[in-house]
């Protein structure tokens, strides 16, 4: 899976993706929360990972393996947070707790953005 390119992030509305995916968008911010690969949540700032799970969310679907669900993590976490997104391995455990959330959950159909 190659990495985005800068014009897709630019289309992503986070508001939007939020109301469409509800429940699905709430249960992945909890797992990014619960991994925190970038250690925000000491800062006690609601929502911090909002844009990052809207962009991993739309780009979701079960016919991705466990190394490009691993790609898209790390793909995401570099455009958000470049340059200091750190190394592909620090988001292996965040990708396989979305890999298997993933596999057990009932994603809306691919969003339009």
């Amino acid at each position: 899976m190659k990495q985005q390119e800068e014009s897709f992030y630019k289309t992503i509305n986070t508001a939007d993706i939020k109301s469409q995916y509800g429940a699905s968008f709430l249960e992945l911010s909890r797992i990014l929360e619960l991994h925190d690969p970038m250690e925000l949540l000491i800062y006690d700032i609601e929502g911090e990972y909002d844009p990052e799970v809207a962009s991993i969310l739309v780009q979701l679907n079960k016919d991705l393996t466990k190394q490009e669900v691993h790609d898209l993590v790390f793909n995401d976490f570099t455009y958000w947070f470049k340059p200091v997104a750190g190394d592909k391995e620090k988001y292996k455990e965040l990708s396989d707790a979305l890999y298997n959330w993933m596999l057990k959950t009932d994603l809306p159909q691919k969003f339009n953005t």
